[in-house]
């Protein structure tokens, strides 16, 4: 085990997210896992001790090698942590991170989403819904919006979700609408509401399989 200070143990990290690196290069992917695995066991046992970007650049190359492999579980941790970690308090653009939801979500093949269990879908649409209000919150109505039909896209074609997640990411895209003065947009969230007047009862949640 590595000692505990603060440049030895970054400095090893550093070394592994090389080591990695190397192995991605090659064509390695598992055993480029398995490193980058290592580090960040080191990350999280000593807190504090390695800069957030290094912690990041980490969790991104093993998304990368979870992507793929198909490993789509796995990747779904490394996602999370990215979105809920950006690299600053100010940087939201996570466009890199959120190449792992459209991948899984996207109208080319929307099935593939479906290889996730409910609950990791879940995760994933309130941890993007949490970035498309801060989004909002700094004034960026456009870019919210964009967010949150990407999430109710999502929803579309997956069974066992919660409903109520996706009424509140139309509420969400509804008060951004208002801001904007998109009529035509307000019309049509106003008559989604007036037909689902309450937000839906949760479905019995099950994995789903293609």
């Amino acid at each position: 085990m590595v000692k505990k200070n603060d440049a030895a143990i970054e400095r090893h990290v550093r070394e592994l997210y090389l080591t990695g690196n190397a192995y991605v290069k090659h064509g390695r992917l598992e055993e480029a896992i398995n490193v980058y695995s290592t580090a960040i066991h080191y990350i999280d046992y000593y807190k504090n001790f390695v800069d957030l970007k290094t912690a990041r650049d980490i969790r991104r190359s093993r998304l990368a090698c979870y992507n793929t492999l198909n490993m789509t579980d796995r990747a779904a941790d490394d996602f999370h942590y990215l979105i809920n970690n950006p690299a600053a308090p100010e940087d939201l653009s996570l466009t890199a991170d959120l190449k792992f939801f459209k991948l899984y979500s996207s109208d080319s093949d929307p099935l593939r989403l479906r290889n996730l269990s409910p609950a990791t879908i879940e995760a994933s649409l309130r941890c993007l819904h949490r970035v498309g209000n801060a989004y909002a919150d700094r004034g960026e109505l456009e870019v919210a919006v964009k967010l949150y039909t990407l999430i109710i896209g999502a929803y579309s074609y997956l069974d066992s979700i919660d409903p109520s997640i996706i009424w509140n990411v139309r509420v969400s895209r509804y008060k951004c609408y208002l801001a904007l003065n998109w009529r035509d947009e307000v019309g049509q969230e106003v008559e989604y509401f007036v037909e689902n007047n309450q937000p839906p009862r949760r479905r019995p949640s099950r994995r789903i399989t293609v």
